[in-house]
């Protein structure tokens, strides 16, 4: 299992991007939560198999690439600590 963090930059905030990325990720075997931050960037932190992330990350990028101007992305070793995946409030 792993962790993957992602920063997604753009028009990413008030375009559903976070509703989206929570419909997406019922379709991998994922769990994690996607939120939007302070400076209109929205972050996810996902943990899975890494075939299973890197799918829902191809499945995210390709839907929502039109919002999307960058990304960038850190991988690390699983937490454990979530058993599904939700939407937080902005932090």
């Amino acid at each position: 299992m792993e962790r993957l963090e992602a920063r997604y930059i753009g028009n990413v905030q008030g375009v559903g991007f976070r509703y989206t990325t929570h419909r997406i990720a019922s379709r991998w075997r994922v769990v994690g939560y996607v939120e939007n931050r302070p400076d209109d960037s929205v972050f996810l932190a996902a943990e899975g198999e890494r075939p299973e992330l890197i799918g829902f990350l191809k499945d995210i990028e390709s839907t929502l690439e039109p919002n999307i101007s960058s990304v960038e992305k850190n991988w690390y070793s699983a937490s454990g600590e979530w058993t599904e995946f939700s939407i937080r409030r902005k932090t």
